[in-house]
């Protein structure tokens, strides 16, 4: 029996070109099997929820805006 599951495993500051700061999380969703491997997927958004999708380490992308964001340097 699975037990699915989505938690929270990073967090951290991105930037857009106008120096905005945004905060993103990243989740890992799936389940534990028995042998206590995690099945997971991969997703980031923002405080709010707001999707993020990842285009390199990097690069983000926030597509309901078109806009890019970048880690801090």
């Amino acid at each position: 029996m699975e037990n699915r599951k989505t938690r929270q495993v990073n967090e951290f500051k991105l930037v857009d070109d106008h120096g905005k700061e945004y905060k993103v999380f990243e989740y890992q969703e799936g389940a534990e099997k028995p042998s206590l491997k995690w099945i997971k997927a991969r997703r980031f958004s923002l405080s709010d929820g707001t999707a993020v999708d990842r285009l390199d380490d990097d690069t983000f992308k926030i597509s309901m805006i078109d806009r890019i964001l970048h880690r801090q340097a």
